[in-house]
């Protein structure tokens, strides 16, 4: 019995993406999972995880990918693809962490510059400052 395919959003990630990719040149060869299995050293199972997402390639899985696909020292490898994840993996971190800083900490010159402006008591300055470290507007 022949199990049906699951459907792959390539642009839904940069992992995804690399599965879709790892399928599609699997499927242009007429190749199934156990074919690739057998030419990567790789189980067909995490083979079968990647191309949905459910693991994460790693560096050797790459590597073994480009053996077994023939494309070993040419400019589009999944060696590559897996460095750009990486890449765009940590970007993705890094964008997510700088929005939740910046959130945090956006709110403080506007009380600083009210301080400044209004020239309230000391007790109402300590005041403002204890809310907005809270992170209270």
């Amino acid at each position: 019995m022949m199990v049906k395919p699951e459907e792959l959003n390539p642009g839904a990630s940069p992992h995804a993406a690399f599965g879709a990719r790892l399928r599609s040149s699997r499927e242009a060869r007429g190749w199934t999972q156990e074919d690739l299995s057998a030419r990567m050293g790789i189980s067909s199972g995490h083979i079968s995880g990647v191309e949905t997402t459910r693991k994460v390639p790693s560096l050797h899985f790459a590597k073994a990918a480009d053996t077994a696909f023939g494309v070993t020292g040419a400019e589009a490898t999944f060696e590559r693809q897996w460095h750009e994840t990486q890449h765009g993996s940590l970007l993705e971190e890094t964008q997510g962490h700088l929005d939740r800083e910046t959130s945090s900490v956006l709110h403080m010159p506007t009380k600083y510059h009210q301080l400044q402006a209004g020239a309230v008591s000391q007790a109402a300055s300590v005041d403002m400052i204890n809310e907005a470290r809270k992170g209270t507007p």
